[in-house]
């Protein structure tokens, strides 16, 4: 359940440092670790957010 809770708060988008300090992580880089996949993912789409956004000029 807490890998899962953890994988919801990034895929809404909440920030790492948030979802860090919630699971009591003792720092960042274990957060990172664990769920770079996730955030790997988010990237990815907010990389097509920011082309759909910049074709439209």
């Amino acid at each position: 359940l807490r890998h899962t809770h953890a994988s919801m708060l990034l895929s809404d988008a909440l920030s790492i440092q948030y979802v860090s300090k919630r699971l009591g992580h003792a720092n960042i880089e274990i957060t990172w670790r664990v769920y770079s996949h996730l955030l790997e993912e988010q990237k990815l789409e907010e990389d097509a957010m920011l082309d759909n956004a910049l074709a439209h000029f």
